[in-house]
């Protein structure tokens, strides 16, 4: 059974569970609230008034609930008319999401000084997850590509559902093999970030889970955005105060920093020892940078006393920049740095159920020149939608590809 809301301007949100009885329960919804972030799971928030204490109930921790929202009046509006003839390639389609799925988390209510009951909870697609246990994936299965694609079966992921094309898929496994000691998301995610891809998972209209494991440069070039939008083009348009006003508000800031992307350090288990990687952009180049933990150990050993040894942690923690303790580092790796100045937008806007990340974005009227005029490729990081009694609006997150991070994700 299903619960749900629609407003004047014919946003809706409809909640499908088993634990939902026929009743009408419509007029005790407040809000919904669904954050899709590049890289990671969606995840959201339902919020309702419970003057009979039912909900805490129908939502059970646990309890699987599938989501749909967008607009009821699927007639083309003046926005997405003008939008279309300003970007040819403009993501287009029935402006209705469905088959998100989701798990309750954290249920919980509150009774204000005036007898008002409410009841929210959240949700996150943990479905996703896949196996949790340790394994290694031998040569004997092949290449990378089919590390993949194996992982892809063991979430779930249907050959016909899955996108797999990146640099280093056709390479071997290695001798020793390829070692797995997280959940199967965590760990395509951790092979993201080492093979310098861009991993992202969705639901296609029916429900059934989609994914990608691409090069970054691939994104927007694939079949993604058909399979889980229901919608054909590659790129969303925005403009500011213009021709083009689909921008309420916005935000801009500027990551770089010695690095270029920020503090970009990873952490990683390789052979069962955690090492610390440092990437910096210079020079057009991304040098990968390893923590010399021998290096580390030699020159405390030097120090002499336990009191000298202190006095240098004090000083090491006290650097501020990469330069100062560069030389505990050592260079692994040197690669071409992406096109781009490190930028980040934060847009409110009127909602859109067809922006999702990773989209590429086009930036029209109304914003700086040194947006407008950059060259990077632009795209979508996270969205926030929120569906209430008063309309439906999101806040769009954007950034440049280079604030991708040197190894393919969208840096946190």
């Amino acid at each position: 059974m299903s619960l749900g809301i629609t407003n004047r301007d014919t946003s809706f949100f409809t909640i499908e569970s088993e634990s939902i009885a026929g009743e009408d329960l419509a007029k005790n919804l407040i809000s919904l609230n669904i954050t899709e972030r590049s890289g990671g799971m969606p995840t959201g928030s339902l919020a309702f008034y419970d003057p009979q204490d039912r909900f805490s109930y129908i939502f059970r921790s646990g309890r699987e609930i599938a989501i749909s929202w967008g607009y009821k009046n699927l007639e083309a509006t003046p926005d997405s008319l003008l939008t279309k003839k300003l970007n040819f390639d403009e993501i287009s389609g029935v402006l209705q999401r469905r088959g998100l799925k989701g798990f309750v988390s954290s249920p919980k209510g509150s009774g204000d000084n005036r007898g008002v009951k409410t009841f929210t909870c959240q949700f996150t697609s943990y479905g996703f997850r896949g196996l949790d246990e340790s394994k290694i994936y031998l040569p004997d299965l092949g290449t990378r590509a089919d590390i993949i694609s194996a992982a892809f079966d063991e979430i779930g992921v249907l050959p016909n559902n899955r996108l797999i094309n990146f640099s280093k898929g056709k390479e071997r496994i290695p001798v020793d093999g390829i070692r797995k000691d997280e959940t199967t998301f965590l760990f395509l995610n951790k092979l993201a970030r080492e093979w310098r891809a861009f991993f992202q998972m969705g639901f296609s209209p029916t429900g059934q889970p989609i994914a990608i494991f691409i090069d970054p440069n691939l994104i927007g070039n694939t079949q993604y955005q058909l399979l889980t939008l229901g919608a054909t083009g590659k790129s969303n348009i925005i403009g500011y105060m213009g021709e083009l006003n689909n921008v309420k508000s916005f935000t801009w800031t500027s990551n770089e920093a010695e690095s270029g992307v920020g503090d970009n350090i990873q952490l990683d288990i390789v052979d069962g020892k955690i090492i610390f990687r440092k990437f910096v952009a210079q020079r057009e180049k991304v040098i990968t940078y390893r923590l010399n933990i021998e290096k580390i150990q030699s020159v405390f050993k030097e120090s002499g006393d336990l009191t000298s040894q202190i006095k240098l942690t004090k000083e090491l923690l006290s650097k501020k920049d990469f330069e100062s303790v560069k030389h505990y580092f050592t260079e692994v790796e040197s690669s071409t740095a992406p096109m781009g100045a490190g930028y980040r937008i934060r847009c409110e806007m009127a909602g859109n159920p067809l922006y999702a990340p990773p989209n590429q974005i086009k930036i029209n009227n109304g914003f700086p020149e040194v947006l407008q005029n950059s060259n990077s490729l632009w795209f979508i990081q996270s969205v926030n939608h929120t569906i209430d009694r008063s309309g439906y609006n999101m806040s769009v997150e954007i950034v440049d590809v280079f604030t991708l991070s040197p190894i393919g994700l969208p840096v946190r």
